[in-house]
């Protein structure tokens, strides 16, 4: 993001940087992150709950869900990334 907390000015980075590479998929975890930071938890929340659906299939995303859980303030260590099953069926982060 930016460390003069110009979250909105950061969204709209990442925006163009979309529009940029063509891309359909957003880079969800910065999305999150300046959302969480932003006060737009109801965006943020909705980019957990991608995250974890991706989860499903894609075992590298547990970092991600940590980095949103974590700009949202889930601090508790035992739970960051817990909601997000790995693609083999099996809960992830052991922390």
């Amino acid at each position: 993001m930016n460390r003069d907390g110009r979250f909105d000015d950061a969204i709209a980075v990442l925006d163009k940087g979309q529009s940029l590479i063509g891309g359909t998929r957003r880079q969800t975890d910065g999305y999150g992150v300046a959302y969480a930071l932003s006060g737009r938890r109801r965006e943020a929340e909705a980019v957990l709950a991608e995250l974890t659906e991706r989860a499903r299939t894609a075992d590298q995303v547990a970092v991600s869900i940590a980095m949103v859980e974590t700009a949202l303030g889930h601090h508790d260590r035992r739970s960051l990334g817990s909601s997000a099953p790995t693609s083999s069926g099996r809960r992830r982060c052991s922390w």
